[in-house]
């Protein structure tokens, strides 16, 4: 028997696991919505996951938006803090992958060669890395979330299990904090959430 083709064969194992285990975890998700929901709401929440993966929507433009359409903001954080792990993994067990995608491949790696050298020159900046990755994260900014922080932690040369459990406080206590308070405006304040969601 043939170790090293054994070898090789686990190595593609591994791969391919590391690959497809996020795209099973995000249609576990798309599978519970389907049992809990009907038709509609069923579209309407995937929908709105859709559109997250698209700029310029985020957290504080589609959480309104799905607890205005009536889903309950503990629902809503839950599915989008799901999202965006599911996201983080993705990025962590496959960079090299994503790098080489054409257009996206080559911004991400600018991205890590800047960063890199600018770490080269203030090496201070890691003694924060990982409370500044939790506030980045956190932050409703263009390019920040789980995507950006994966790659930010990257940068920082942080390891795999710490960008994970920075990109998900950052990520839980930002999808919370704007679910709590968006119910909050609904409930007791009687705000029409649709003028808030155009406004942002």
């Amino acid at each position: 028997m043939d170790i090293s083709r054994i070898t090789d064969n686990q190595k593609r194992i591994h791969r391919l696991l590391l690959f497809t285990i996020p795209f099973i975890l995000g249609a576990l998700l798309i599978l519970t919505l389907w049992i809990m929901y009907d038709n509609q709401q069923f579209i309407q929440i995937v929908s709105l996951i859709f559109l997250y993966f698209f700029p310029p929507a985020g957290k504080e433009s589609i959480i309104p938006a799905a607890i205005a359409l009536g889903f309950s903001w503990q629902t809503v954080c839950y599915v989008f803090t799901y999202v965006d792990m599911v996201l983080c993994l993705f990025m962590l067990w496959n960079f090299n992958f994503v790098c080489k995608i054409p257009i996206l491949g080559r911004w991400v790696y600018f991205l890590v060669q800047n960063g890199s050298n600018y770490l080269s020159k203030h090496s201070w900046v890691e003694r924060f890395c990982f409370m500044g990755l939790v506030t980045f994260v956190f932050l409703p900014l263009q390019g920040s979330g789980s995507i950006g922080g994966s790659i930010l932690g990257r940068i920082l040369g942080m390891s795999p299990y710490q960008i994970f459990t920075a990109v998900f406080i950052g990520t839980m206590v930002q999808s919370y904090l704007i679910g709590v308070s968006m119910f909050a405006i609904q409930e007791y304040l009687n705000v029409n959430l649709w003028y808030l969601v155009i406004l942002i």
